[in-house]
This record gives C-alpha cells, structure tokens and sequence, in this order.
C-alpha cells in the first residue's frame, strides 16, 4: 500500500506573484481594472483602473 499525501487547496490554487493580473490586484483600487487590450503572448498587459479613487492607466 502507498500513501500519498494531497496538498491544501490553497497552495493548489495559489497564483504566481509575478503574473502581472496579481500585481495589478494590488495596485488598484478592487473593481477597478479595465483591460485596454485582450492578454496575450507579447509580455504586454494594458490596464486602466484607479488608485486611491485616482484614474490611471
């Protein structure tokens, strides 16, 4: 008989704090981001959102 051992569901679903979604969660205000442009391959990720209430893109 094996026994294997199962990790949480957290550590499962835990996100790599370099995606750039994770870090633009921090950064802006919750509710707040608005794609300028669809994600894809290029390294490039466009946003607009607010900080504090304050526009930014």
């Amino acid at each position: 008989m094996t026994a294997v051992a199962t990790r949480p569901e957290t550590e499962q679903a835990q996100q790599d704090p370099r995606d750039p979604d994770v870090r633009l969660e921090q950064l802006l205000d919750p509710e707040s981001i608005e794609p300028l442009h669809p994600r894809d391959s290029s390294g490039m990720y466009a946003v607009r959102g607010r900080i504090d209430g304050t526009r930014v893109i």
